[in-house]
């Protein structure tokens, strides 16, 4: 007669021996993967309009296994720069609309390499360049503002990200070289009106 309760118990004894030697495998000296050391997290930052941080999940850096360069960003700066400005005085109660033409600069730099650097970097930012790394050029653009009563100063120009990160060369799974490089470029442009008196 088939004895089922033998069998449980064997089956049972193999599982938990092969249990043991997963777990010893998994924590003895000299135990490793295919892809050693595989995470690192590195802080992705976005800055709000008014230039304060917001924290993203951190993103996971996998070490290829491979010939390849991994980039990660640490920080990220935005800011303007004023291309264009001019004084409106609107004496009367209705709004005037006016439109002027503006030249804006677009230009991209990186510290270190070219555009594969650049290109490679910029691919990790929160917002994309809108020129191509060291070709500087102008871009004529028409602005319309509405204006209530009063003296107002009018101002356009280019919107710019300054990107710090890293740049990491791997050869077969060991880190060869790693640096840092900084692009800085523009990614839009801005048009404001203040009030002065």
């Amino acid at each position: 007669m088939f004895n089922f309760k033998k069998l449980l118990a064997s089956t049972c004894a193999v599982l938990m021996i092969s249990s043991s030697v997963v777990f010893a495998d998994s924590g003895s000296e000299g135990a490793y993967s295919t892809y050693d050391d595989v995470h690192r997290d590195t802080q992705t930052i976005v800055l709000n309009p008014d230039n304060t941080q917001v924290n993203l999940r951190p993103e996971i850096e996998i070490r290829p296994m491979w010939e390849s360069f991994i980039y990660s960003v640490s920080s990220e700066t935005i800011r303007k720069f004023e291309n264009w400005s001019l004084i409106h005085n609107n004496a009367d109660d209705v709004a005037d609309s006016v439109t002027y033409s503006v030249s804006i600069t677009k230009k991209a730099s990186v510290s270190v390499g070219g555009s594969a650097e650049f290109n490679g970097l910029v691919a990790k930012a929160t917002v994309s360049a809108n020129t191509t790394v060291g070709v500087d050029s102008t871009e004529s653009v028409s602005i319309t503002w509405n204006l209530p009563k009063g003296k107002w100063r009018l101002s356009a120009g280019a919107m710019f990200n300054k990107v710090v990160g890293t740049q990491k060369y791997y050869l077969s799974g060991d880190l060869i070289t790693s640096r840092t490089i900084t692009a800085d470029y523009t990614f839009d442009r801005y048009s404001d009106q203040v009030k002065v008196q």
